[in-house]
């Protein structure tokens, strides 16, 4: 008796999930097989079908229930006695001995004649399971890849899973390669997981866009991300950031009150709770300045349920200077005689305000250590250093930084308390909001992934954006 099955991804109808339940009887020259396909409808679909013997893989299907006889003979004789204790040999040696495993099969069977060894599978067939067995008998040591090994040439993040247990499951991927995998109407794959061709699978052609401009700023200017995090959020909110626009950060941190390898994220000495955000974010800035200092040349402050675009936040910065002490966000007008910036919606330091920030901010007097609303303090904090607030909206005057979600700034549904606050008079509405804007507040998961799809898929057809000058010109000091 056979039985086996196979996952069907998006087949038929959206969200459709699909199993396939096989069972089979060998006859004498083809085996019978029972389909029953469950999907999420309460309605049973039973026939009878007769395919290929022995295995599934060798048989090709072209829609659900549909299966076609391959054309290519194939046999699978029955291993003699000889290849049975070839097998048992080698499976020992390569448990026992620290020999190279393709040495140990070319001695096996070197000690057989001509006939025995005709008999016995290549070391192709059987090297996956002769070094499974082998890695039985090694020690575990943590892998640590290095970043080079996580991206692209080109710099686009290429590392897509690492699970972090003993027994490593890394999957390596780009974003575009993804896209391509969640379009595809039909996923075809064998019980070895290679990819083959499937006639009912038809992918999406390759996207038109011109990313030479963003690709050139994100070496020209680095940006560090920092996500200010905690353990209970990982699995709810950060695991979103993290599988979404932190993805396009030079570089991204997780900051939590616990150290977590497999997320990874980085455990501060600080108690978890609102009275004590004052503190993570003085020690975070203070980690990265003794730890990623070289790193970047802007430092980037979001929260888990921030949403940031990273290629509007390099256009603005193109128009800053990294080695002047200044900070940018969401700028309120209170209590800081220069302002401060929203937390939720993300502030950026230049790298000469991170240097005073390392070199002084260690000061009680200067910078408060906890306690406190997280934002005033540490907006008090930089301008105790010297460190200067900067106009972050376009050249029409329109936001780019935002402390709310996108639909409270389009709508105008503000808390009383923000028309107080607010440094460039709670405006509201689309024209409002700069065509680059920078950052949302508030996002939840689902609306985070909804945000990637605006605005890095959809476009409407006929339609072509260029690029456009929207950066204030203002006198900066530039480096020599």
């Amino acid at each position: 008796m056979l039985v086996t099955k196979v996952f069907f991804a998006n087949h038929g109808k959206p969200n459709d999930s699909r199993v396939l339940h096989i069972t089979g009887r060998r006859t004498a020259d083809t085996t019978r097989y029972r389909l029953q396909v469950q999907t999420q409808q309460p309605t049973t679909d039973l026939r009878t079908l007769e395919v290929c013997s022995w295995r599934l893989p060798w048989c090709k299907f072209t829609t659900v229930g549909q299966f076609v006889r391959n054309q290519s003979p194939h046999n699978h004789p029955q291993e003699d006695q000889a290849a049975l204790k070839i097998a048992s040999a080698l499976r020992r040696r390569v448990q026992t001995e620290l020999m190279p495993v393709p040495t140990i099969y070319d001695e096996e069977i070197s000690r057989l004649d001509r006939d025995e060894a005709a008999t016995v599978k290549s070391f192709y067939s059987v090297k996956s399971g002769l070094y499974k067995q082998r890695r039985k008998t090694m020690p575990l040591s943590e892998v640590n890849l290095p970043d080079c090994f996580k991206e692209t040439s080109d710099r686009l993040p290429f590392l897509c899973i690492d699970d972090g247990d003993d027994d490593r499951i890394i999957c390596f991927a780009t974003s575009d390669r993804l896209t391509l995998l969640q379009v595809v109407g039909t996923l075809y794959m064998d019980g070895t997981f290679y990819s083959v061709c499937c006639p009912t699978a038809h992918a999406a052609p390759e996207r038109q866009d011109n990313d030479a401009i963003s690709k050139a700023l994100y070496q020209k200017e680095r940006v560090l991300c920092w996500i200010m995090t905690s353990p209970k959020n990982l699995d709810v909110k950060t695991r979103v950031v993290r599988d979404t626009w932190s993805r396009r950060c030079n570089k991204v941190l997780f900051m939590s009150s616990v150290t977590d390898p497999k997320f990874p994220t980085i455990g501060l000495n600080v108690t978890e709770g609102r009275e004590h955000l004052t503190a993570k974010t003085m020690q975070a800035f203070r980690y990265i300045y003794e730890n990623h200092f070289d790193d970047a040349d802007w430092f980037m402050k979001a929260d888990d349920d921030t949403y940031v675009i990273l290629e509007n936040l390099r256009y603005f910065l193109t128009s800053q200077n990294k080695s002047e002490p200044v900070f940018f966000g969401h700028h309120f007008k209170v209590n800081v005689k220069q302002g401060y910036y929203s937390g939720g919606g993300g502030y950026v330091l230049s790298k000469e305000a991170l240097r005073r920030y390392g070199e002084k901010g260690h000061d009680p007097k200067l910078c408060r250590p906890d306690g406190g609303a997280e934002d005033v303090a540490f907006g008090r904090c930089m301008e105790n250093l010297g460190v200067r607030t900067v106009n972050t909206t376009d050249a029409l005057g329109r936001s780019r930084f935002h402390c709310f979600k996108p639909e409270a700034h389009v709508m105008g549904v503000y808390p009383e308390w923000f028309y107080k606050y607010d440094a460039n008079g709670a405006k509201k509405g689309i024209d409002s909001i700069s065509d680059y804007a920078i950052t949302f507040h508030y996002v939840p998961p689902k609306t985070m992934y909804a945000l990637e799809f605006y605005i890095y898929h959809l476009r409407p057809y006929g339609i072509v954006s260029g690029t456009q000058e929207f950066n204030r010109h203002v006198k900066v000091k530039r480096e020599s």
